[in-house]
């Protein structure tokens, strides 16, 4: 499916989600500075490089599969910053893990208003 077959609704749920996975993307690059321990940046970053791969974009031929792989990783990508969220040792950053939660949340509504589900 290409682009020219997209509604306009599904257009715009596609953009919504590729700027929140952006922005979840300058989070996790912003925890990964300045975490305290190395060990937990190398997961961050690590989780960063998935958001990146993460395919969010309905331009392969098979958008729903697409659909349902995204939603996988973003739950798999909310387990491990839940993890990092509830082991971080400073307030500091709760800001920052709650705006990374609430993206990440984000992006897994629109994906399934694209499979049709809507609340």
């Amino acid at each position: 499916m290409n682009t020219a077959t997209l509604t306009d609704q599904d257009q715009t749920i596609e953009t919504d989600m590729c700027l929140l996975r952006e922005n979840c993307i300058v989070l996790l690059d912003k925890l990964a500075q300045t975490c305290c321990l190395p060990s937990r940046s190398d997961r961050m970053r690590q989780l960063n490089e998935h958001f990146r791969e993460l395919g969010l974009s309905l331009s392969e031929e098979s958008p729903q599969e697409k659909v349902e792989t995204s939603i996988t990783s973003v739950e798999k990508c909310g387990e491990t910053i839940g993890g990092l969220f509830v082991t971080c040792c400073t307030p500091k950053r709760e800001k920052l893990y709650l705006q990374l939660i609430h993206n990440l949340s984000a992006i897994h509504t629109s994906l399934w208003k694209l499979k049709g589900f809507v609340h």
